[in-house]
């Protein structure tokens, strides 16, 4: 797997600023505030919401809109959110931010629906995390790789998700390797 590392920097860098400014301006319910660009496409949006209670177990189950997707390619709505957050950043803001970064392998999910009520909706049904946390996009030999940054008030519910993922297609960011220069290393290997 190819990672250009000046692209995956500064796509994390503005993803970073995004969540940020996200979790201290929004007033959102806080399963809505990571999934912000949810981008009209044909009159529609890319995904809604459904509120599911079973028992104890509360979610918000986050469900693409099939007809949308058909046109539109993840590839394309990817390219879309990053678009979106270049727009709306009009000043750079703070560098250093709290949090992980989150690969998914999201051609290898499975549809059980585990992930996703373990983080309380975090993860949707595909094991997808919030669109506002995409920041780069590649292959490997098993398919399409999406990096995510979670902002460290998300990692308890994210590390649920990871944890209970069958198809183990959500994986964190090695801890031994915070640096940058190390992780590409890791993840040259790794794919």
């Amino acid at each position: 797997m190819k990672i250009n590392q000046t692209e995956f920097k500064r796509n994390l860098l503005l993803t970073q600023q995004y969540c940020d400014l996200q979790l201290d301006n929004s007033l959102e319910n806080s399963d809505f505030i990571l999934r912000s660009l949810n981008s009209k496409l044909e009159e529609n949006n890319l995904f809604s919401y459904k509120y599911i209670e079973e028992g104890e177990l509360k979610w918000i189950d986050t469900i693409w809109n099939t007809k949308i997707l058909e046109k539109f390619r993840l590839n394309e709505v990817f390219d879309a959110q990053l678009k979106n957050k270049h727009d709306f950043m009009f000043e750079k803001v703070k560098t250093k931010f709290k949090g992980k970064i989150l690969i998914a392998e999201i051609d290898l999910t499975v549809l059980d629906g585990a992930s996703e009520v373990a983080s309380g909706g975090l993860f949707d049904l595909n094991d997808c995390p919030p669109i506002d946390t995409w920041f780069y996009l590649t292959k490997s030999k098993m398919g399409r790789v999406l990096f995510a940054w979670i902002p460290e008030p998300f990692e308890d519910l994210a590390n649920k998700g990871v944890e209970v993922n069958a198809m183990e297609c959500l994986k964190w960011f090695k801890e031994e390797s915070t640096q940058l220069t190390k992780f590409f290393k890791w993840i040259s290997n790794k794919y």
